[in-house]
């Protein structure tokens, strides 16, 4: 299998007061580009989508353009809550896009009672993945 791994996208950051939205939206095509070249099985996207906890319109609506895109290609994504990231948020809708292939984990499960938004517990060093 063939999977495409990404981490700490930070969509929506700003440095020194300036925007990053433009240069995120040009990595995110890159990646989609790459995704039509090496077809991967599925992409996993670990933790930090976003770099607020409350993210700009602009970031959301990017991750939601990416997340089509992906969708689009019949690929399954697997994203999972980073600490930047609100998990209600990051798992809003995470029902409904389970049916194009898209798997959203709310949190690691380290020890604690569980929550799943999806069909799947994966285990890893951490603790529980829960799809």
């Amino acid at each position: 299998m063939k999977f495409f791994h990404l981490s700490d996208l930070h969509l929506g950051k700003r440095v020194n007061g300036f925007s990053m939205i433009e240069d995120q939206k040009y990595i995110l095509q890159q990646i989609t580009e790459l995704a039509d070249r090496e077809a991967p099985d599925a992409v996993i996207i670990a933790g930090d989508v976003y770099d607020k906890s409350i993210p700009s319109v602009e970031a959301v609506n990017l991750f939601d353009d990416f997340l089509v895109s992906l969708a689009q290609r019949n690929l399954q994504v697997f994203v999972i809550s980073g600490n930047h990231d609100s998990a209600e948020r990051i798992s809003y809708g995470g029902r409904v896009m389970e049916q194009s292939g898209i798997h959203i984990s709310r949190r690691i499960i380290g020890g604690g009672s569980t929550s799943s938004s999806g069909s799947g517990e994966y285990s890893g060093s951490d603790g529980f993945a829960s799809f």
